[in-house]
């Protein structure tokens, strides 16, 4: 909790990851995953910093008697590694793909999609946390069950930790003219509504004012 505080009283955001990038290009999907990773930096080293917080209490555990506390500790701890596995194991897919763009299976196909998956394809070191992740929340749903601890802990445990490319189709000429024409269109009602030749036009959205009743 000290580490979340002290994180949002720095003023720094956590942006949210891409899972979309374009690939018509090697150097279009080389340039998407740079920007994806600069994203998840800052939530890589928060989800780091709660782990090595909660990590000393490893050992101490077993000495645990009261429910509540055993279970608010395997639920914080499972959720923090189950997060720290998620952002590892994008930012080491986000390299590979770097160094080696994937080709497509499919003709046609210019667009990699990242989806959560129960494959874990980010190496040894993504698995061992994975599996300890899934040790401590699965431990909270049956040491307390009918609990919001294990009620939380099922949740994260029904989202994979793991991640895979799918590939897809998409009509990046058409979206560009469509986000060209929308930017256009709010130009365009922006200056009609702030348009200094028009001084009259207020005064006539207003209609015309009535004399006040005596």
């Amino acid at each position: 909790a000290e580490k979340t505080r002290d994180f949002q009283a720095s003023n720094k955001r956590v942006g949210v990851p891409s899972l979309t990038f374009r690939a018509d290009s090697d150097n279009a999907l080389r340039t998407a995953a740079t920007a994806a990773q600069r994203q998840v930096v800052e939530l890589e080293y928060l989800v780091n910093e709660v782990v090595k917080s909660l990590e000393p209490g490893e050992k101490d555990r077993p000495k645990v008697k009261e429910p509540r506390w055993r279970a608010s500790f395997d639920l914080a701890y499972g959720r923090a590694l189950a997060l720290q596995a998620r952002a590892q194991g994008y930012n080491i897919l986000m390299a590979q793909m770097k160094v080696a763009p994937k080709p497509f299976a499919n003709k046609g196909s210019n667009t990699w999609n990242m989806k959560p998956s129960k494959d874990i394809s980010a190496g040894p070191s993504v698995k061992k946390l994975v599996s300890k992740a899934t040790e401590y929340l699965s431990r909270v749903v049956d040491e307390h069950p009918g609990t919001p601890w294990a009620d939380l802990a099922e949740r994260e445990l029904r989202e994979p930790m793991g991640w895979e490319w799918v590939e897809e189709r998409r009509d990046y000429e058409e979206i560009e003219r469509r986000a060209a024409e929308a930017a256009n269109r709010k130009v365009v009602q922006f200056a009609d509504e702030d348009d200094p030749k028009k001084p009259g036009q207020k005064k006539q959205m207003m209609g015309p004012r009535q004399k006040p009743r005596l």
